[in-house]
């Protein structure tokens, strides 16, 4: 049997397909956390703010 380079070209192009159809859904998952954190970072700093003044005060 003689080897075929168009199958091969599109198999090849499958698996490139695939790959990145991969790596696009977990970059959509990195993104979606990313986000996540970067509201309860939000959160966490809104919580807590604290008046620049006071830290002195204590501090010194």
């Amino acid at each position: 049997m003689i080897p075929n380079q168009n199958f091969d070209a599109i198999s090849d192009a499958e698996k490139r397909i695939h790959c990145a159809e991969l790596t696009l859904q977990r970059t959509e998952v990195m993104l979606a956390e990313t986000i996540a954190m970067r509201n309860r970072m939000r959160s966490l700093i809104e919580a807590v703010k604290i008046d620049p003044p006071a830290v002195k005060n204590v501090a010194g």
